[in-house]
């Protein structure tokens, strides 16, 4: 390559790259499509992840929702042993309330009932109505039952304020058991 060769190349590359600073840059019409083909692309992606995450939080809530309810459920209802045909003394103690409570009210299922000496009339009754002065002398709600068949009970204990207003509800589960499978139980007093 000799002197002149040189020099007619830097004349070129020189007036190649002053055509260069002159001439405007206009990208291809199909750019403009492919840049916003991958925006579109990109921002559906980020929407499905954010679908995916409130999906998942939400199911994972709603999951967690309805195991706290369960909990609760089963915390709130007690389950005693009793035997079919056999007294059993529930002591139900409610020391948070007693200053409010006006009534209490005994709902019993089919095949159970009150059990009384004193008051043989009551082994009639589905529902007990007692006063809520008579109980505060006592401390606990004393009632005492009887199931002629085995198998699991709920009772239902109701109490009222001066106004009738629904203070506090609790179901015990009692499961009668048959006469021969046990001997008798004990009295139990009842959690608050």
């Amino acid at each position: 390559m000799n002197f002149n060769d040189s020099q007619d190349l830097a004349k070129r590359t020189q007036g190649a790259l002053a055509s260069l600073k002159s001439a405007s840059l206009t990208p291809s019409p199909f750019m403009k499509t492919r840049i916003l083909a991958h925006f579109e692309e990109q921002s559906q992606k980020i929407k499905s992840r954010s679908k995916f995450w409130f999906w998942s939080f939400s199911t994972s809530g709603g999951v967690f929702s309805l195991a706290l309810i369960a909990w609760i459920y089963l915390i709130s209802s007690v389950t005693l042993q009793g035997v079919e045909g056999e007294e059993l003394l529930l002591r139900y103690g409610y020391q948070t309330l007693a200053p409010q409570i006006a009534s209490v009210e005994v709902v019993l299922p089919e095949g159970v009932n009150f059990h009384s000496r004193r008051h043989p009339h009551v082994r009639d009754l589905k529902v007990l109505k007692i006063s809520g002065e008579r109980v505060r002398k006592l401390g606990y709600l004393p009632v005492v039952v009887r199931s002629d068949t085995p198998g699991k009970k709920n009772i239902h204990f109701i109490f009222r304020d001066e106004g009738g207003k629904v203070l506090k509800e609790k179901h015990l589960r009692i499961q009668f058991r048959h006469k021969g499978s046990s001997a008798s139980l004990k009295p139990m007093r009842l959690p608050t």
